[in-house]
């Protein structure tokens, strides 16, 4: 590893440090996460560290299958052999590996800071098997904060990961699904049938209540608002022409929300 990586990577751990400070346990997916999230807005290439990531997680998966199964196999032999204290003790099993899925599954697809869904819940819902196309039909919102680099600056990372977690639940009231894609960036996707007006009027809905919340930081008041672009998408269409015509939409409402907002 070369010395600029390795200056990057350490002013990354830096940045994460002051974000997890305040926080009482810290698991290792949530350090990742947070990690890959400030190297995605700081334009940092992380290489092969997500796909590592992802890999420990599906051989997560593997092992509670194998145990699964092999709980399976000792409920049969001891119904076959009428063993009640067998039967309770597998029961027993059964319900702890339930809760660890559960706990897994919010890790496979939980965004840990916002709690909304990650792009990975995205690619296994949404896209077809090699992540390149729509496998469904319905309408995507690319949702971009407006100067959010202004309030990490002002009032620091923790006081933004706090705005972030607080759009992100304003955004569920849409009844679609919602998805953080990074740093500030989040989708919405709603399913085929809801039409693009009403979907729209639901996101200016939402807007106009974050924009009108006075938010506190530091002892100081401050507001934000987001930007966004909605596009209808069908099964077929690649993710990237898609969400390249959202970006675009959303980069001419975040020009008009400016202009509102700074009058």
């Amino acid at each position: 590893m070369d010395k600029e990586t390795l200056t990057a990577y350490k002013t990354l751990t830096d940045q994460v440090k002051v974000q997890i400070e305040s926080l009482d346990v810290v698991l290792p997916r949530r350090y990742a996460i947070l990690f890959a999230d400030l190297a995605k807005a700081n334009k940092i290439d992380l290489g092969n560290e997500e796909v590592v990531n992802n890999e420990l997680l599906d051989d997560k998966v593997v092992k509670h299958v194998e145990k699964l199964s092999d709980s399976a196999s000792k409920a049969v032999t001891a119904i076959e052999t009428k063993d009640t204290a067998k039967l309770k003790e597998v029961l027993t099993e059964t319900q702890a590996l339930r809760e660890e899925i559960e706990q897994l599954r919010s890790a496979v697809y939980e965004d840990t800071l916002t709690k909304v869904y990650n792009r990975r819940w995205m690619e296994e819902n949404y896209l077809n098997q090699d992540k390149t196309l729509f496998a469904v039909n319905g309408l995507l919102a690319m949702i971009d904060m407006n100067d959010f680099k202004y309030i990490n600056d002002t009032f620091g990372h923790i006081s933004g990961d706090k705005v972030l977690f607080y759009v992100a639940s304003q955004l569920r009231r849409s009844g679609g699904h919602v998805i953080r894609f990074g740093g500030d960036e989040f989708f919405v996707l709603f399913e085929d049938g809801i039409t693009k007006d009403k979907a729209n009027l639901k996101l200016h809905n939402i807007r106009e209540l974050v924009i009108k919340k006075q938010l506190r930081a530091e002892g100081k008041t401050f507001k934000t608002s987001f930007s966004y672009g909605l596009i209808g998408f069908s099964s077929g269409d690649t993710v990237e022409s898609v969400v390249q015509t959202a970006d675009e939409e959303m980069y001419d409402d975040k020009i008009q929300i400016k202009s509102r907002l700074n009058k």
